[in-house]
Formats: structure tokens, C-alpha cells, sequence
């Protein structure tokens, strides 16, 4: 945990603040504010129809559990009221899309930036991803740039950037070398001249996400200037351990999406290496390592990457995983049919079990719906199996492929990963799913 004080009057812009890592790290520059001397934390909200960035605030962010249901809820609540302000803007957009008035007034303000926005989806075709993920990014720093008081710009990456080598070595905090002049492979994905197959290839990223997130490093790096930026890799994130409560969560996805789809009794099959090892993390520890970047004295250096990660020594087989998931929820949720059939490599077992357990029996549940006048219920089933395929293909990488992800931040104190386990798989029931436990 960080231990020292930023100084004081501090503002913070924070994009992301509807997202759940933005979520936390909010729920946390609230809770220690007098610690780190923040006065204001301005939250950069797109406007969604009708709703403006006051609206969704009110409505996704301070009502969301994460503040309600926080052990500080009665500090933290009033504070959320007093010292946060929604700001309608959008990262796509020069100047973030704020009015005049109030780009002037943050350009005055802010001493810290810190960008948590981003698109998730693994598939997401390539020019999208990349005018969120690496736009956005550059249009952040170049309004970080104009901020008069700034002291730090951190960006929130993922531990992912560095490609899978296809052996043991280690993953540095370090910047990744593209095959590639970056600002030309920009210009031509955002002129539509790229070849989305040949950049992955090229670079060995699995999916627009990881690689996006790359090339938006790459730029902010050679962009950088006078600009004093951290970059934040975070790993597979899940729900959090300790603030603003154990077991929190608000997002079915990663890691969690695969657990909610278990306990749900809808995925039975999964193409996946059960001695890979993946890396998860508690959000409220990303957080922390968020605000660590931010603020921490030791860390106010030019350019700081740091990851947010687990570590190998504090992590486990994927087969280990997936038992305790599939135990826990067994035990507890004991009206749900848990049942993992088939979890190996090879294609072709895959494609068996695939169709003898998700495929054919969807397909006949489809039929009687639809014999049966019921549209909707057939649409939610087909729209079942988009999800279970899409999860085994995007999933697919990080199942195969053991990260040894290094870090200067000191280990995780106090960390079992098994009792761990454990809090997601009550997490997910209770947040993801709306299921309270048996026991």
C-alpha cells in the first residue's frame, strides 16, 4: 500500500468513472483524500442521449454498491456529493470534448491526471479500438499538457502490451519494441489502410485490445515531452479484496465472465492448457498501484511503467483455478448445474464435447421456443451460445500461454490465492448473478 502524501490542493481528472476499475479507484481517492491532500476530483462522463455526465453520475456511479455498500460509506457518500464534479467530454475528441468554460477551468485546476477509460473488447474491429484506446489516450496527454498545475499523467495500460515470446522469460516494466514506425501504423489505421491480420501477426498480440493498448503506449512514450507520465499494466483483474468491500464487482468480464458463465451452468467446455497460469489481481490492489503512481514521491520520475499484477510465486494453474470455481459454486449455489466436462487442448475433444454439451442441446431448447411462440427466449439462447464461443475464442491466448509478469512494487502482503478464489466465486454470485450463497 502507499504510505505517503501528495501535496496539498490537489484536483484530479479521472476518465472512466462509470467503468469498474475507474469505480474503485474513485471509491479510493474519496477515502483517502486527506491522506493524499486531494481538494477535487473532476470526472470526465461521455454524454449518453439524454443523459448528461451529471445524470450519470448520479445514477451509474453514486448509487452503484461500490460507494453505498462501502465499509465508509458514511464518510465516503458526502464526500462523493461535496468534492466530485461530472464534466460532459469524450477522450475521441480534441480537447476531450469539453465545453470552453470548463476546459479552461480544468486547464487552471488539475494537478493530476489519471486515464482509466478504454474499450475491452477483445474483438472489437481494429480502427474502433484504436479511436479509444490509442486517441484517446494522446488526446489525455495533450490536455494533461496544457494543464498549468500538473504534476502527473497516469495512464492505465495492461500488463498484455508485451507480446508472449512462446517461452519462459520474463515480462519487464518496460517500454515494447513494434516492428513497426508507430505513428505510420497509426495514420493508417485511422485512414483505414491497415491490415488489422497483418499488425497482429507483425507484432504477435492476440486481439485489437492488447495491441491497441500497445500502440497507444508506444505514442505516448515518443509524445511524452515535458509531460511526467506512469503507465499502469495491470493483469486479469478481478473483484476486489479489500476496499471497498471483499468480493465487489460490477463488470462480467476477463476472468469473470468465464467464473459467471460456470456458475450460471452454461459452460461445460473450454479449450484452455490446464497448467497455464494466469495472473489475477484484486481491482482494489490496481488501484492502489493507480494512486501509487499518482502520488507516491519515490515514483515522480519522468516516465514510471509499473505492473499491477499477482506474480507467479502468488498465482496458479488454470486447472487449480477453474476447481476451486467449480467446487465453490457446487457447494453454494446448489440449485445451479455445475458441471465442467471437458477442459484440454486439443481441437478436436474440444469440438466433440463443444457440440455433444453447448451446441446440440441449445439448438433443440431453440427449437421448442420457437415452436412454442416464446421469440425472446430463443433470441437470449442464441444469444448464449455467441457468448460461449466467444468467450473460448478471445480466451483462447490467455489459456495457452504462461506470463512471468515482473514488478518493483513490493509483493502482495498477505495474499492466498485459494482463499482468494474464493471471494470472486462469492462475488460474482452476488454481484454478477444477483444469487446469494446457501452457506
Amino acid at each position: 500500500m502507499t504510505e505517503s502524501r501528495g501535496g496539498a490542493g490537489a484536483s484530479v481528472l479521472l476518465t472512466g468513472s462509470t467503468g469498474f476499475i475507474g469505480k474503485v479507484v474513485l471509491h479510493e481517492l474519496v477515502r483517502r483524500r486527506a491522506e493524499l491532500g486531494i481538494e477535487r476530483v473532476y470526472l470526465l462522463v461521455r454524454r449518453r442521449g439524454s443523459r448528461s455526465a451529471a445524470d450519470r453520475f448520479r445514477r451509474e456511479v453514486a448509487t452503484s454498491g461500490c460507494f453505498t455498500q462501502s465499509a465508509a460509506a458514511a464518510d465516503i457518500l458526502p464526500a462523493l456529493a461535496d468534492m466530485c464534479e461530472a464534466v460532459d467530454g469524450d477522450i475521441r475528441d480534441a480537447d476531450l470534448g469539453l465545453a470552453p468554460a470548463d476546459a479552461r477551468r480544468l486547464h487552471d485546476s488539475v494537478t493530476h491526471v489519471i486515464h482509466c477509460a478504454a474499450s475491452v473488447r477483445f474483438d472489437d474491429p481494429l480502427e474502433q479500438a484504436a479511436r479509444v484506446n490509442v486517441t484517446g489516450a494522446l488526446n489525455v496527454l495533450e490536455f494533461a499538457r496544457g494543464c498549468r498545475r500538473l504534476q502527473r499523467f497516469v495512464d492505465v495500460s495492461t500488463a498484455y502490451v508485451t507480446p508472449h515470446t512462446g517461452s519462459a522469460h520474463p515480462v519487464e516494466e518496460a517500454p515494447v519494441a513494434l516492428p513497426f514506425d508507430a505513428d505510420v501504423a497509426y495514420a493508417d489505421i485511422l485512414a483505414g489502410r491497415a491490415d488489422a491480420d497483418a499488425l497482429l501477426a507483425a507484432t504477435r498480440h492476440p486481439n485489437t485490445y492488447t495491441f491497441t493498448k500497445c500502440l497507444a503506449e508506444a505514442l505516448l512514450v515518443a509524445r511524452q515531452g515535458d509531460v511526467p507520465l506512469s503507465i499502469v499494466r495491470p493483469s486479469t483483474v478481478s473483484v476486489c479484496r479489500q476496499q471497498p468491500f471483499a468480493g465487489w464487482i460490477d463488470s462480467e468480464a476477463a476472468h469473470a465472465a468465464v467464473a459467471a458463465r460456470i456458475a450460471a451452468g452454461d459452460l461445460r467446455v473450454m479449450r484452455m492448457d490446464p497448467s497455464t497460469v494466469l495472473d489475477i489481481v484484486p481491482c482494489d490492489v490496481v488501484a492502489d498501484r493507480i494512486l501509487a503512481c499518482a502520488f507516491s514521491p519515490e515514483l515522480q520520475r519522468p516516465l514510471v511503467i509499473r505492473h499491477a499484477v499477482a506474480g507467479l510465486a502468488l498465482s496458479l494453474p488454470l486447472a487449480r483455478v477453474l476447481a476451486a470455481h467449480v467446487r465453490w459454486f457446487s457447494t453454494n449455489l446448489v440449485d445451479r448445474r455445475v458441471r465442467v466436462v471437458y477442459a484440454g487442448s486439443s481441437a478436436v475433444a474440444y469440438r466433440l464435447f463443444d457440440a455433444a454439451c453447448h451446441r446440440l442441446p441449445r439448438r433443440m431448447r431453440v427449437m421448442r421456443a420457437r415452436l412454442q411462440g416464446r421469440r425472446s427466449a430463443a433470441r437470449r439462447l442464441e444469444n448464449l451460445g455467441a457468448r460461449l464461443r466467444y468467450l473460448n475464442r478471445t480466451f483462447h491466448h490467455f489459456a495457452h500461454h504462461t506470463y512471468d509478469f515482473r514488478t518493483a512494487f513490493p509483493p502482495l502482503e498477505g495474499f492466498d490465492l485459494r482463499t482468494y478464489l474464493d471471494c470472486v466465486s462469492a462475488g460474482i454470485a452476488r454481484h454478477l448473478m444477483g444469487v446469494a450463497p446457501e452457506s
